[in-house]
C-alpha cells in the first residue's frame, strides 16, 4: 500500500509494506529530489531486542479532509511485544506535514521494559543536500572551526533541522516542537531530537520513551517545504515563537525609549571613575563628561551596594538612604543624569535575603525609589525572570520606567514583562557568535557585556557587537579591578555608535537573519533589513588567518543597486547579486544594499 501526501511545497509517500517507509520527494516544479529507495521511518531498541517497524502489523488505515486539513492515521500492532503504534499525518494543505508518533504497552506494567525511538528516515534527511547545499543542525546553525555551535541558544526557543539548495532556495525543515519549557519533568517528547548538532548525532539520535498503557505522543516531526531556504525557515521560528507571546509591553509607547539606547554604563559608584574621594560624593557630572571619549552613555546603573552588601544587618533598602546624600543623593545624581541625556537604572538583588522582607515591602520600596528619585527603572541583579506585580508597582509610580534583567527571560511570562536583558558571555574566544534572542525578538534591547575582557580582548567584544548590531555596557572596574578601555577602543566604540544610531531600524527591524548563507569556509554572516526602505545591512565576520577574497554571499531578497561600506576598509562591492570582495583576516565588515537607482 501506498499513500501520497503532498501540499503546494512538500511530498511524502508513505509505504506500508513490509514494514513502514517514507520517502520525500521535491513537489512538482521543483528539481526532483528524491531517495533512492524507501527508508524505514522508526525503529525501537530495547534492553533485549530491536523491534524494526516490520515487526508492527498494520490493523488499519483511515483517512479524512476538509476545506482545511487531510488526515491520514495508520494503526499497527506489535504482537511479540504488545506494542500499540498510531501514526497521524497531518497535512495542512499549504506548506506542511505534521507527523505524530503515538505508543502504547499492553504489558503489565511491572513487565514493561525501557524502549529507545530511531528514526532512520530522520537520520537520512540531509543525503536530499544537492551539492553545495547547506545543513542546519538545530543546536548548530552554524558551526565554528572547533565543531561547536557559533548560535548563543536559548532554552525557550528550538530551531529545526533545515536542508537547502546552493542557492538558499528550495529545501525543506523539519522541526521538533515541545509541549512544556520543563522538559523531561513533565515529558520528553522531542526532548533529544531538537538538540541535534552534528551529522554524527542525527545519525545516532536515540530518545527514551515511558510508555503506559495509554496512546501518548512519543515524537513529532513538522515537515515544511521552503522555497527561500534558511531565511525562510528562521522566519518561521520567530513568527510562530512571537505569535505566542504577549507583545504589550513592547507596544507601549512609554517603554520604547530603551530600545533607543546603545550605550550602557555599569557605574560601580565607589570607583574612582564616579566618586570624588577628595571632596567624599559621587561626581555623576565627571562620569559622564568622560563617557563621551566612547560616544556617551545612554544609561547608567548605580551600583552602590555589592560587595558592602553582607557584611552586617544592613539591607539592599538601607544602603540606598546610605547613598552618599541619602534619597535626595540619589535623587541629585538621577537629576545630573537627565541633564546630560543619560537615564539611570537602580539595582535590586533578589538574594538579600538576610532581612525579613514581604513581596508587599519590595514592592513598597520600588514605588518609594521611583518616586523619590525620578530614576528610570531597575537593573534586576542575576534575575532570569520578575513578578509581574513589578510591572504594576511601577506603572503606579512611573509608567515609563523600564526592568532589565542581568540574564536573559527564561520564561515567556517574563519575556513578555522584561523588554531589556544583557547578553551576557563568559567564553573566550567570543567569535564568531550571535545570540539567538537578539535575532529572534530584536525588539528585545540586550548590549552586549563580558565583565572580565581585558586589552586587546575587549576588541572582540567589539567585533561581537558590530556583526550582531547591539549595544554595548561599558564596565571598567569590577568591583576594584580596573579593566579599562583603550583610546582607540573608545574611538571604535563612538564611531559604531553613531553608525548604529543613524542605522537603528536595520537592526531593530523583526527581519533579522543569524548565519546568512556564504560561499566561503570559515566567513560568517548576518543580514538586517529594513523593509520600509528596501535596504539591508551585512555583516562579514573572517574567522581565518588569511583574507578571504572573491564571491562572498549572495543578495537575494531585492534587486540592489548601490553598495556602501559602514564598516571596515571598503573591499566589498555588488556585481549583480554576488557580494564581492575581500574581508581581511580577523575582521569585520559592514556593508549597506539598497535598491534605490544610482
Amino acid at each position: 500500500m501506498k499513500y501520497q501526501i503532498k501540499n503546494s511545497k512538500t511530498s511524502l509517500e508513505l509505504v506500508l509494506e513490509n514494514g513502514i517507509f517514507l520517502r520525500y520527494a521535491s513537489p512538482p516544479g521543483r528539481h526532483p529530489v528524491l531517495c533512492e529507495k524507501d527508508t524505514e521511518l522508526f525503529s525501537l531498541r530495547s534492553t533485549a531486542q530491536i523491534l524494526s517497524s516490520d515487526r508492527f502489523d498494520i490493523i488499519g488505515v483511515h483517512t479524512d479532509q476538509d476545506e482545511t486539513e487531510e488526515l491520514l492515521t495508520v494503526e499497527a500492532y506489535c504482537f511479540d511485544a504488545r506494542l500499540r503504534l498510531r501514526l497521524c499525518f497531518l497535512n495542512n494543505l499549504v506548506d506542511t506535514i505534521y507527523i505524530i508518533f503515538q505508543m502504547a504497552d499492553d504489558n503489565a506494567p511491572d513487565m514493561r521494559d525501557n524502549y529507545y525511538f530511531h528514526s532512520p528516515f530522520l537520520a537520512s534527511l540531509t543525503q536530499y543536500a544537492p551539492q553545495g547545499g547547506k545543513i542546519y543542525y538545530p543546536a548548530n546553525p552554524a558551526a565554528k572551526k572547533d565543531g561547536t555551535s557559533a548560535m548563543q541558544l536559548h532554552p525557550l526557543i528550538h530551531l529545526p533541522l533545515v536542508v537547502t539548495d546552493e542557492d538558499d532556495g528550495a529545501g525543506f525543515a523539519v522541526s521538533f516542537p515541545t509541549l512544556s519549557s520543563l522538559e523531561v519533568a513533565v515529558q520528553n517528547r522531542n526532548v533529544d531530537l531538537w538538540k541535534i548538532s552534528s551529522q554524527e548525532e542525527l545519525q545516532n539520535h536515540s530518545s527514551l520513551l515511558r510508555l503506559t498503557d495509554c496512546l501518548s505522543d512519543i515524537a513529532e516531526f513538522q515537515f515544511c517545504g521552503l522555497e527561500r531556504g534558511w531565511r525562510e525557515a528562521f522566519a518561521r521560528v520567530r513568527h510562530n515563537f512571537c505569535r505566542e507571546l504577549d507583545m504589550r509591553e513592547y507596544e507601549r509607547p512609554e517603554l520604547k525609549w530603551f530600545s533607543d539606547t546603545f550605550l550602557h554604563h555599569f557605574t560601580f559608584l565607589y570607583s574612582k571613575e564616579a566618586y570624588d574621594y577628595e571632596n567624599g560624593r559621587p561626581d555623576i557630572g565627571r562620569l559622564l563628561k568622560d563617557g563621551e571619549e566612547f560616544g556617551g552613555y545612554d544609561t547608567l546603573t548605580l551600583w552602590h551596594q555589592y560587595p558592602r552588601l553582607g557584611v552586617d544587618s544592613r539591607s539592599q533598602w538601607d544602603f540606598f538612604r546610605d547613598f552618599p546624600g541619602s534619597i535626595p543623593g540619589i535623587a541629585d545624581a538621577v537629576r545630573t543624569a537627565h541633564e546630560h541625556n543619560a537615564k539611570v537604572l537602580l539595582p535590586y538583588k533578589p538574594w538579600d535575603i538576610g532581612t525579613s522582607q514581604s513581596m508587599d515591602s519590595v514592592l513598597k520600596e520600588i514605588t518609594s525609589l521611583l518616586k523619590e528619585t525620578d530614576a528610570d527603572g531597575f537593573f534586576l541583579d542575576t534575575m532570569d525572570q520578575a513578578p509581574g506585580k513589578f510591572r504594576r508597582a511601577a506603572d503606579a509610580a512611573k509608567p515609563e520606567a523600564v526592568f532589565c534583567s542581568e540574564l536573559h527571560p527564561a520564561d515567556k511570562d517574563s519575556l513578555s514583562l522584561l523588554t531589556a536583558s544583557w547578553d551576557q558571555f563568559w567564553n573566550m574566544p567570543c567569535m564568531p557568535e550571535a545570540d539567538l534572542l537578539r535575532f529572534i525578538l530584536p525588539s528585545h534591547t540586550a548590549p552586549q557585556i563580558s565583565r572580565w575582557q581585558n586589552g586587546s580582548d575587549k576588541d572582540t567584544l567589539i567585533n561581537r557587537a558590530v556583526f550582531s548590531g547591539t549595544g554595548l555596557v561599558i564596565w571598567q572596574d569590577v568591583f576594584g579591578s580596573w579593566l579599562p578601555y583603550s583610546a582607540a577602543q573608545k574611538e571604535k566604540i563612538r564611531r559604531y555608535k553613531t553608525l548604529w544610531t543613524r542605522h537603528k531600524s536595520f537592526f531593530t527591524d523583526a527581519d533579522a537573519v543569524p548565519f546568512y548563507p556564504v560561499k566561503k569556509n570559515n566567513l560568517y554572516c548576518n543580514r538586517f533589513m529594513d523593509q520600509l526602505n528596501k535596504a539591508c545591512i551585512y555583516t562579514f565576520y573572517n574567522d581565518s588567518d588569511t583574507d578571504l577574497s572573491g564571491i562572498l554571499a549572495i543578495h537575494r531578497d531585492f534587486q540592489a543597486h548601490i553598495c556602501e561600506c559602514l564598516w571596515g576598509a571598503p573591499h566589498i562591492r555588488l556585481e549583480g547579486r554576488e557580494l564581492t570582495g575581500t574581508v581581511p583576516a580577523g575582521e569585520v565588515i559592514m556593508i549597506k544594499v539598497s535598491g534605490n537607482t544610482p
